[in-house]
């Protein structure tokens, strides 16, 4: 799995139009909290080079983690969240970066609602006011910092709404 998600990352980190320096940084942290060295992490990194190449198709990579992570979320979790890190590295992220996590949570059997769940947990939160309809990834959302306190993640935050939500909001959110 390692080379189709590093292309994977490659592919987002270029799907803007350009790689940032953030969005490398990002891989690099990916390969370190993997242990990855020698062989296998100039796998990754030629891997990464090539997802960034014009004209690349992410169906391949997409295809094989789906195939890697089979009917196991267990293993499709961690993966997104691998990739939710890069796709948040620069911050707001961009339409072309979205439908690519969204076309991978869709392969690995994974709805919007958890998808925007664990955005959430990773600081993406998304404009849940009663005048916004688009809510979700792609509409109405925004990176903000995650806000961490002494319990955990800030579970408005997660939610996805805003600190002055009244009862019946949290409670729909919920």
């Amino acid at each position: 799995y390692i080379a189709p998600l590093f292309a994977l990352l490659g592919a987002i980190a270029k799907s803007d139009g350009r790689v940032s320096e953030a969005e490398i940084a990002t891989a690099e942290r990916v390969m370190a909290r993997m242990g990855l060295t020698g062989d296998v992490r100039q796998q990754a990194i030629g891997a990464f080079n090539k997802g960034k190449q014009p004209e690349f198709d992410v169906t391949g990579p997409i295809n094989a983690l789906r195939q890697w992570v089979g009917l196991r979320r267990d293993h499709a979790f961690p993966l997104l969240d691998v990739v939710i890190e890069t796709v948040l590295a620069e911050g707001s992220p961009s339409p072309e970066k979205m439908a690519i996590l969204r076309q991978l949570a869709f392969a690995l059997r994974i709805s919007d609602m958890e998808l925007m769940a664990l955005m959430a947990m990773k600081g993406y939160a998304w404009n849940a006011t009663a005048g916004n309809r688009q809510r979700g990834p792609g509409g109405g959302g925004g990176y903000v910092p995650p806000h961490r306190n002494a319990h955990g993640p800030d579970p408005y935050t997660v939610l996805g709404i805003e600190h002055g939500a009244d009862e019946r909001a949290i409670k729909r959110a919920y």
